[in-house]
């Protein structure tokens, strides 16, 4: 079984593609009328490092303030913007995310406002970040803020059904998590959905 797709817009609508079929992985783009641009892939591949490939990437993400494209490998998150003149990409640079843990397995992620979301098994981190430096380089708060997602249902018989996040998106109202739990239990299948939403401080989310 392959990754599972993830799919992002940024703030002129258009939708990127992340998925993998039986050869290798491929990054997409489309307009809002569904229609590919086929020369996006390879105008981001050009702008990633040396040795870099889609295929080493896990998920994406989208500052929609600015069109900022996040990519992530583990722990390791670049990011590209897209130079309107010639429509090719320049590399912001890349960086750990301060997540505290050895390995990273983003599964959800989002950006906005110079925050980036991302959550990885049953916990949301938000950590801000800035282009400084010479080369202004992709920098990172030192720690980043941490919570636990919440349960979808708190009886004690529950308490190891821990739910999964689907999706992410954020705007200056907060970050949206998009919660399921699917079970299935002597033969039957069960799904609960839910939709969080956190703000942000800048040191806590509520």
């Amino acid at each position: 079984i392959g990754k599972k797709p993830v799919t992002v817009r940024d703030k002129v609508g258009r939708i990127y593609v992340l998925y993998e079929d039986t050869s290798s992985t491929h990054l997409k783009r489309f307009d809002v009328e569904g229609n590919e641009d086929t020369a996006f892939e390879k105008a981001i591949k050009d702008a990633l490092p040396s040795g870099t490939t889609i295929g080493n990437i896990d998920n994406i993400a989208i500052d929609m303030d600015d069109n900022c494209i996040f990519l992530f490998n583990n722990q390791t998150v670049y990011c590209c913007k897209e130079k309107e003149e010639d429509h090719s990409f320049e590399f912001l640079g890349h960086a750990a995310f301060p997540s505290g843990t050895p390995t990273l397995n983003v599964t959800a992620a989002a950006a906005y406002n110079d925050v980036l979301f991302v959550v990885d098994g049953n916990t949301l981190y938000a950590c801000g970040f800035e282009f400084g430096g010479e080369f202004k380089s992709l920098k990172f708060e030192s720690q980043a803020t941490s919570k636990p997602l919440p349960k979808l249902r708190s009886h004690l018989k529950f308490a190891n059904y821990l739910p999964e996040c689907t999706g992410l998106f954020a705007d200056d109202d907060g970050v949206y998590c998009l919660l399921r739990e699917q079970k299935l239990i002597d033969g039957n299948l069960y799904a609960l959905g839910q939709l969080v939403r956190y703000t942000y401080s800048g040191s806590d989310l509520t």
